[in-house]
């Protein structure tokens, strides 16, 4: 019963304080509410200042090796499971249609994404030239 607790807590305490913090920032920008909760998902991670604070903390003798290993299995699965939830139940409707878009290469599927034609949208319709100094869209 130990162990699983022993990971469990500071995985509860690190997505709460997270989804604290990031989820009213995220909703500030008024997104749709599926948006809302992808994003803040998205962006309530921590991987690599998590692992490098619990690396610090080894290395210092804060921490010795068994909490070091449930640290970094915390801070992992603090990436991992919101990303997998995030991506199975709040994909966002405009991701969905971009995943589901046939698969142009080049200069043509800068052209046909609808991100460019939001963009677009964004600019008062103007589309600023295709920028391309080494050939890499050609």
């Amino acid at each position: 019963m130990g162990a699983p607790l022993a990971f469990a807590i500071p995985f509860a305490a690190k997505m709460l304080s997270k989804l604290a913090a990031v989820f009213p920032a995220v909703k500030a920008f008024e997104y749709e509410r599926g948006e809302t909760m992808y994003y803040t998902l998205m962006m309530s991670t921590g991987l690599t200042f998590g692992t490098i604070s619990a690396l610090f903390c080894l290395n210092h003798g804060i921490i010795d090796r068994a909490q070091y290993s449930c640290l970094v299995a915390v801070v992992i699965a603090s990436a991992v499971i919101p990303t997998a939830v995030a991506n199975a139940w709040f994909l966002p409707a405009r991701v969905r249609q971009v995943q589901a878009a046939p698969v142009t290469h080049g200069a043509a599927a800068f052209e046909e994404s609808p991100w460019t034609a939001e963009c677009a949208d964004r600019a008062g319709g103007r589309r600023q030239a295709n920028h391309d100094p080494v050939g890499i869209l050609r």
